[in-house]
């Protein structure tokens, strides 16, 4: 009984303006009370001072806090409230769907205005129980999905160059429709950090590389696990904060994020790649992520980073440095300052809840190498012979086919140059 009457009330006050006389007046219409009903103009007032302002998508807030109202329990009036409140409203009032108001730069975005699910249902041109079905809302597709036909990716193991495994889940025809129209009306008026290189129209590698070219020192790095790093929760997060209500960025993110059956991880191969981070890769799948082949990752993946291309631009900032990413590759490039203060640079990205850094952590590169060319290893010089075994070996043939011509004495050719002290030299 309290409940409804709660939900009533919540639904009557979202209605309308948020003004004292407006709440009453919607108030009593709801419950049908009669009279002067003090018990509601104070139930208003005590609501006004916890909501300032209308709690526009945040309806399970509001309902609590009428639930917990000692108007709504009898036991707590004092002896003059004597009205009767009925059990369930009399009139229900549905507050219209809107857009949710957002501060900052995401106020500029001009996102696509999706108020409801049946707004999005017609956007998809499916109806409400099949949006409910490719969402997942019911969890009717959950890890142990009874048939693959409930499923709504196709599943493939691909070895990976450097070793190990690499899920690509594919999309089915209306799944794809489906999040292609999420990705041109929904995430492409979403701009992403201007570090971002990757899946972005207008950038692409060589946008990537050009602020490298010619710097003393590059150094590389990859984010093991990019794209199963990203979950469910942060995708409905990252909408709600462009404006997106609860219920709709909830149900975008179940369309464009999915978990993996754990048939498919049981199939995940043990040859070639660590049993660790077989296991961790796996618990990333098991949770919904996004997939890899799915065309509304890549932007999702982008838009996920925006904290961390901050934080590593940050970072490449403090050292003198410039930074780009693409997907999950990292760039940082400096002058030879960068080079002299290598050893205090972190040669692993600043830790993310979500994202990792693939061992080996960073790759050194110099000006002088090629892009193939691995760095030259760190030698001794030789050491010099001792005088008996230097003896010995006069006389014995080089290489080349000359004889070993002996040392000069101390003090004589040494310095000076001439041929005795050319080949002695080139032979250390």
């Amino acid at each position: 009984m309290l409940a409804h009457v709660a939900k009533g009330l919540a639904f009557a006050f979202l209605a309308g303006p948020w003004t004292e006389a407006e709440l009453v007046a919607r108030g009593r219409l709801a419950l049908g009370v009669r009279g002067r009903a003090r018990w509601m103009r104070g139930l208003v007032r005590r609501l006004l001072v916890a909501f300032p302002a209308a709690p526009i998508d945040r309806d399970d807030d509001l309902i609590a806090a009428l639930r917990d109202d000692r108007a709504l329990h009898p036991h707590f009036r004092g002896p003059n409230e004597t009205t009767h409140i009925p059990e369930h409203p009399r009139r229900w009032l549905i507050p219209e769907a809107t857009m949710v108001p957002v501060a900052g730069p995401p106020a500029t975005f001009k996102v696509f205005a999706i108020p409801s699910h049946d707004v999005l249902a017609r956007c998809l041109d499916v109806t409400a129980d099949e949006l409910a079905w490719f969402a997942d809302l019911r969890h009717m597709n959950a890890v142990r999905a009874p048939s693959p036909a409930l499923a709504h990716y196709h599943h493939r193991w691909v070895a990976k160059a450097p070793g190990g495994w690499r899920l690509l889940e594919e999309p089915k025809p209306r799944m794809k429709r489906i999040q292609r129209w999420l990705l041109r009306n929904v995430l492409a008026p979403i701009p992403v950090s201007d570090v971002a290189h990757g899946f972005v129209p207008g950038r692409g590698v060589r946008t990537f590389v050009a602020p490298h070219v010619g710097r003393a020192v590059v150094v590389r790095m990859d984010l093991q696990d990019f794209f199963p790093s990203v979950s469910r929760a942060h995708v409905t997060a990252l909408l709600r904060r462009v404006g997106y209500p609860r219920r709709v960025a909830a149900a975008i993110a179940g369309l464009c994020t999915a978990p993996t059956p754990d048939t498919v991880l049981a199939a995940h191969p043990r040859q070639g790649t660590d049993l660790t981070r077989r296991f961790l890769a796996n618990q990333r799948l098991r949770d919904p992520h996004l997939p890899q082949g799915a065309p509304t990752s890549p932007a999702l993946s982008n838009l996920a980073a925006w904290r961390l291309d901050r934080r590593l631009a940050g970072l490449a900032a403090a050292f003198g440095a410039t930074m780009t990413r693409y997907a999950d590759d990292l760039a940082f490039a400096g002058d030879e300052t960068f080079a002299k203060s290598l050893r205090f640079f972190p040669h692993q990205p600043p830790q993310d809840p979500r994202h990792a850094p693939r061992p080996p952590p960073a790759t050194l590169r110099r000006r002088h190498q090629r892009p193939h060319e691995p760095p030259p290893p760190r030698t001794r010089p030789p050491a010099r012979d001792p005088p008996q075994r230097r003896e010995a070996r006069v006389g014995e043939p080089e290489p080349g086919g000359a004889s070993r011509v002996p040392a000069a004495p101390r003090g004589k050719g040494r310095v000076g140059g001439g041929a005795e002290s050319r080949v002695w030299r080139a032979r250390i």
